[in-house]
């Protein structure tokens, strides 16, 4: 079984029109990489005869800002931009495995994680995809609507992969 962790591009929220220039809300990390996925790798890599794949599109290009929605606000813009490489840069990973697995610890990037799953599936439509991480703790049902075929609210189950279950507490 091939499996493949990936982080996703960040989420910047870009606000116009309230100062004399563009800022920022909140921090935009670009030479983070979760090591949730590293601890993820190990623990499949020794439960399950699996091949584990790492792609990071964040950092692969993380000076690559794409806009994919405005909201009105107040009578100022906020931008939503990812930063980071196109989900198309990692086609070739998506077709060739079984699983994907992504950790979402952040509301705001949950457009950009819904928006990866229905791209990935359109790639490959037998790939199942696995979800972990604080928002998805907080949200897990909203992440299963999404097109997550399972995912954890608590540690990572390596057997659940192998279940018909979509969620493990």
């Amino acid at each position: 079984m091939k499996i493949a962790l990936v982080k996703l591009p960040v989420v910047g929220l870009q606000l116009k029109g309230y100062a004399e220039k563009p800022i920022y809300l909140g921090n935009v990390y670009k030479r983070t990489m979760p090591s949730s996925l590293l601890r993820i790798a190990s623990v499949l890599q020794d439960t399950l005869d699996a091949k584990i794949l790492f792609s990071d599109l964040h950092m692969s290009n993380p000076n690559k800002i794409e806009d994919y929605k405005e909201i009105n606000w107040e009578g100022c813009t906020i931008t939503a931009q990812r930063f980071g490489a196109p989900f198309s840069a990692i086609d070739d990973i998506v077709k060739d495995v079984a699983w994907l697995g992504i950790s979402s610890h952040f509301t705001f990037d949950f457009d950009v994680v819904r928006d990866f799953i229905a791209y990935a599936k359109s790639i490959n439509p037998k790939l199942k995809v696995m979800l972990g991480g604080a928002d998805v703790k907080a949200q897990p049902y909203e992440y299963l609507k999404a097109g997550a075929d399972l995912v954890f609210t608590g540690d990572i189950n390596p057997y659940a992969l192998n279940d018909k279950k979509s969620l493990e507490q």
